[in-house]
């Protein structure tokens, strides 16, 4: 096995782990990934219109227009996001409530995680990771 395709296999293997464990840690709390980004992109972008949160779930690459229609519709309907009479989006409290509950749970798993390895080796893998994601991202527009 060559140095690249081994690490390409890592890389693969660290983010199905990662998968795993957010997901399971969202379902524990009672909300698939699909709809926890959608409500994380209203915690942090106040003033957010649905058309606005359809634009950022699709950069993201989690949704297409579709299903981000339709991912916003679910919360809505789940009464975890409301709007405002000029669209503006926001959490209810109900909302607010999961979200500081997943936002909690996300910090205690970050540390079991990521505690421990020195701030120079955090910082290089993000480097390097995101020099990776860059190039696939070149590469697939090219295909």
């Amino acid at each position: 096995m060559t140095e690249s395709t081994q690490c390409g296999w890592q890389i693969h293997m660290a983010a199905n782990a990662l998968r795993a464990v957010r997901n399971t840690a969202l379902e524990k709390n009672g909300i698939a990934f699909e709809l926890w980004v959608g409500m994380e992109a209203v915690a942090e972008i106040p003033g957010m219109t649905r058309e606005k949160l359809i634009d950022r779930l699709t950069r993201m690459t989690v949704h297409d227009g579709a299903s981000a229609a339709e991912a916003i519709d679910r919360l809505h309907r789940q009464r975890l996001i409301t709007a405002d009479d000029q669209g503006v989006i926001e959490l209810t409290t109900r909302g607010k409530a999961l979200a500081d509950k997943v936002i909690a749970t996300r910090s205690e798993l970050r540390t079991q995680l990521y505690g421990g390895i020195p701030t120079d080796d955090i910082a290089t893998t993000k480097r390097v990771l995101d020099t990776i994601r860059e190039r696939a991202a070149a590469v697939h527009v090219r295909q």
